[in-house]
C-alpha cells in the first residue's frame, strides 16, 4: 500500500537520515556508505555532505584509499562549503599520517584558497 501523501521524493530524503544512523549508532559502515548512496540519488541531498560521510565511514572501515577518494570528491568543485573544507581538511591529516607532506601542504592550500 503505496501513501500517496508521502512522494517517492520524500522517501528519497530519507536516505540521509538512515545513513547517519547506520553510520553514528549501529557502526555499519558498509551499508552507511550504501545508504549514503541512495540518499546522493536525491537531486536535492548536498553532495559534499554524502561524499565526505562516506569517506568518514570508509576510514573507520580501514579502507583508506576509499576514504581519499570519497574526500576528493568532496572536496571538488569550489567555494567555502563546510564538508568540502573538512574534507580537505581530512586529505591533508591523512597525507600526513602518510609522510606526504608535499600532500599536505597542497590539501591546506586548497583550504587557504577557499577563503
Amino acid at each position: 500500500m503505496e501513501c500517496e501523501a508521502c512522494g517517492h521524493e520524500n522517501a528519497e530524503g530519507v536516505w540521509l537520515q538512515i545513513a547517519g544512523l547506520y553510520q553514528e549508532e549501529l557502526g555499519d559502515w558498509s551499508r552507511a556508505v550504501e545508504a549514503y548512496e541512495r540518499a546522493a540519488e536525491d537531486p536535492a541531498t548536498p553532495l559534499a555532505e554524502v561524499r565526505y560521510r562516506q569517506g568518514e565511514c570508509l576510514e573507520k572501515a580501514e579502507d583508506i584509499d576509499g576514504a581519499i577518494a570519497r574526500y576528493e570528491q568532496a572536496a571538488a568543485g569550489g567555494g567555502a562549503d563546510p564538508f568540502r573544507i573538512a574534507a580537505l581538511a581530512e586529505i591533508g591529516r591523512i597525507a600526513e599520517e602518510r609522510g606526504d607532506w608535499n600532500g599536505a601542504i597542497a590539501a591546506y592550500e586548497r583550504i587557504i584558497s577557499a577563503g
